[in-house]
C-alpha cells in the first residue's frame, strides 16, 4: 500500500505461519544451565572476585599475552595470541568464581540431631560475639539458648564456650 492511502498511517497485517515452517520438524531441546555461585549484589563476594581474578591475571602475566598479540607480525599470529590470551582469562574468571563464595551442595542428609548440633554452634558463636562485646540482641540469645537446652548461657566463660564450640564442629 502506498504511503498516504487510507485514513491514517496505522495498518494491520496478518500473516499466517505454521510452527514447523519456523522452527523445523525437531524441536532443540534446552538445557538447563548451571548454576554460578558469583552474586555481585553481595559486595564482600564481588571484592574478593575482583581480588582473586587480578591476582591470578597478574600472576601468569596475562598482560604480556595482550602485549604480545598487540606487537604481533601478522593478523594470524595476534589472532591466536587473543584467543590464547581469552583462554585463560576464562578459566582464571571460572577459578575466582569458585572460590569467592561458598554454596551449600546438601550433600550431607537432613537429620533432627544435626540440625540441633549446628544451631547449638551458631548459637555458642553469638555467645562468644555477646562476650566480645559485639552488638547482640540478648532476649534472642536468651530464648535461642532456652530452646537449645544451653543452660545458663551468659554465666559461661569464654574458654568454656570455645570448648562447647569446638564440641558441636
Amino acid at each position: 500500500m502506498p504511503v498516504g492511502y487510507g485514513l491514517g498511517d496505522h495498518r494491520c497485517f496478518v500473516v499466517d505461519f505454521t510452527l514447523s515452517s519456523i522452527v523445523g520438524r525437531s524441536l532443540v531441546r534446552v538445557k538447563k544451565l548451571k548454576a554460578r555461585k558469583l552474586n555481585t549484589k553481595l559486595p564482600r563476594v564481588a571484592e574478593k572476585y575482583n581480588k582473586l581474578l587480578e591476582a591470578n591475571l597478574r600472576r601468569h602475566n596475562v598482560d604480556e599475552d595482550h602485549r604480545a598479540a598487540y606487537f604481533a607480525k601478522s593478523k594470524e599470529e595476534a589472532h591466536a595470541a587473543i584467543l590464547c590470551s581469552e583462554e585463560k582469562s576464562k578459566q582464571y574468571m571460572a577459578h575466582a568464581e569458585s572460590h569467592c563464595r561458598k554454596i551449600k551442595s546438601g550433600r550431607i542428609p537432613f537429620s533432627e540431631e544435626s540440625a540441633i548440633w549446628i544451631k547449638r554452634g551458631e548459637a555458642y558463636r553469638t555467645l562468644l560475639s555477646y562476650h566480645a562485646g559485639k552488638k547482640v540482641n540478648r532476649g534472642n540469645l536468651k530464648r535461642k539458648c532456652r530452646k537449645l537446652r544451653i543452660g545458663g548461657p551468659f554465666k559461661l566463660s569464654v574458654v568454656e564456650i570455645a570448648a562447647r564450640l569446638k564440641a558441636c564442629d
